[in-house]
């Protein structure tokens, strides 16, 4: 069977090809507890260790869908916010150890009742510091990342500067 040209040349030169991916998954715990809905949008950086920056996903409640794109080698994208702190990342197969860097900023407006902001204590995967230690990519299957975050307060104000 013979592709038509256009569909050929999108195979040759790479389009059309999903790059060979690991499946992560994620989950937030929230101390003191899991405010809902999810008052923040996470960005997840996967830095390799050359200092490239390889996936950059975006982590909301606000997000209606789950999707992901190849961009440079690398992957794109955003991950729904599961009702109950879960989501999903897509890496590159090809990318084997990475530094994780994480941002956060509010994606609700603040009212009286949620005034408060979160910063985050750690981050684990496979019982290793992710805020110490890269983060190592199994095939065909990784650790999940446990991102804990914790509200800011009276006793807590040094860390949320």
């Amino acid at each position: 069977m013979k592709l038509p040209l256009i569909l050929a040349a999108m195979f040759i030169f790479g389009q059309g090809t999903r790059p060979a991916t690991v499946e992560v998954q994620g989950r937030i715990l929230v101390e003191p507890a899991y405010p809902s809905p999810f008052p923040l949008e996470l960005t997840l950086v996967f830095e390799s260790v050359a200092g490239n920056s390889v996936s950059q996903i975006a982590v909301g409640e606000h997000f209606k869908s789950t999707s992901f794109s190849e961009v440079r080698g690398g992957m794109t994208g955003q991950s729904q916010l599961q009702k109950d702190g879960r989501f999903l990342v897509l890496l590159p197969r090809s990318l084997k150890e990475a530094a994780l860097i994480v941002r956060l900023r509010p994606n609700v407006p603040t009212s009286s009742t949620n005034n408060a902001g979160y910063f985050l204590k750690s981050i684990q995967a496979g019982g290793v510091n992710l805020l110490e230690k890269n983060f190592v990519v199994g095939v065909p299957s990784t650790s999940e990342i446990l991102l804990t975050l914790e509200k800011c307060t009276d006793r807590t104000l040094a860390q949320c500067r």
